[in-house]
């Protein structure tokens, strides 16, 4: 009979679900524990999540090696997913999770393994679904090369350390990527050079639809005729590079996901800054609005310019007289730097 290995990855919810990062913790190792504790006699469960030491590893099975499993990534539950199913000898191999991120890191990693069969058992435990990696494996590979692009494609687009593009998901942009996706080759192999800057910043072109265009700045001039809202335009050049740093950052991690020892560079050197020990996105490192811009750009509000509805207060810049709201005597405008500001403008 062939042998069935059942593998649970714990996905854990992102930091602002919990009320502190020890929460979290207790959390998964005391669903890490109950796994162990409830596993099946006929399967084997392998658990890495919640445990003190870093590169903890555990199982049911007392007799199977899970050494090799033991590894120091910066996502555990994504990554040890992936590890477990490189260094498995089954057959067959279930992997129980509702992660994204470990959807792709199998389709992406299926090569590495020695199984015949990749299931990933997501949805809900009353209305389970198998997604047949194997299978998606084999369809995705005969117009894309999925180990060098799909996890670029993905990290790029938006994950849960990457933002996303405004009306523009993984499924919106999926369409763009089988035409493009040699544009995203290079993201995350090695250092990140010129050329793969300028090669992602076209791909993020295309995902806005102006194909013509060389880089951000130009997209989002041919975007502004036909543009509804400001949200809906392309990034700036500079806000785009700076994302792609971070995507190519972590696309560097998903591709190491079947090392126990990855090789990474700094996340400071990738454009993340560190605020309270905590990692921060940098997210632009121009002016929101030039200071020439600032006297064109006036509100039209009347109920006291309190919200970010205000198109002054939306980009950081106070209201000046030319605004609507000077004109409106019982209301107090709220987009002034000070109180003495107020009196000179006559309010």
């Amino acid at each position: 009979m062939a042998q069935y290995r059942y593998l649970v990855a714990i996905a854990s919810p992102g930091p602002t679900s919990w009320l502190s990062i020890k929460n979290k913790s207790y959390l998964a190792r005391f669903s890490s524990d109950k796994l162990l504790a409830g596993a099946p006699a006929d399967k084997i469960v392998i658990v890495g999540d919640g445990f003190e030491e870093e590169d903890a590893v555990k199982c049911s099975s007392w007799n199977t090696d899970i050494r090799t499993l033991k590894g120091f990534h910066e996502e555990g539950t994504s990554n040890d997913s992936t590890l477990a199913c490189v260094h498995s000898n089954a057959e067959f191999l279930v992997i129980s999770c509702q992660d994204t991120d470990v959807f792709f890191l199998l389709v992406s990693h299926l090569d590495k393994t020695s199984c015949k069969q990749l299931w990933m058992k997501a949805w809900t435990s009353k209305k389970p679904k198998y997604l047949l990696i194997h299978s998606i494996r084999e369809l995705l590979k005969e117009t894309i090369p999925v180990e060098d692009t799909m996890l670029s494609f993905h990290a790029i687009t938006g994950c849960d350390t990457v933002s996303y593009f405004d009306g523009h998901s993984n499924k919106t942009s999926w369409k763009k990527f089988t035409e493009h996706h040699m544009l995203l080759r290079n993201l995350g192999n090695g250092d990140l050079d010129d050329l793969t800057l300028t090669s992602s910043e076209k791909f993020i072109c295309r995902v806005y639809n102006a194909a013509d265009a060389e880089g951000c700045n130009e997209a989002r001039t041919m975007s502004f005729p036909r543009c509804r809202s400001p949200e809906a335009l392309p990034l700036t050049s500079d806000a785009a590079r700076l994302h792609i740093r971070r995507a190519h950052f972590q696309a560097m991690i998903w591709k190491q996901a079947h090392l126990t020892t990855p090789t990474l560079p700094l996340p400071e050197t990738m454009d993340w800054s560190i605020l309270n020990d905590m990692l921060v996105p940098k997210l632009i490192s121009l002016a929101h609005v030039p200071e020439s811009c600032d006297e064109m750009v006036n509100c039209g509000c009347k109920s006291g310019c309190k919200t970010m509805k205000c198109s002054r207060r939306n980009v950081g810049i106070p209201c000046i007289g030319a605004c609507k709201c000077r004109g409106t005597k019982d209301v107090r405008c709220q987009n002034v730097p000070n109180d003495d500001t107020i009196e000179n403008q006559g309010h």
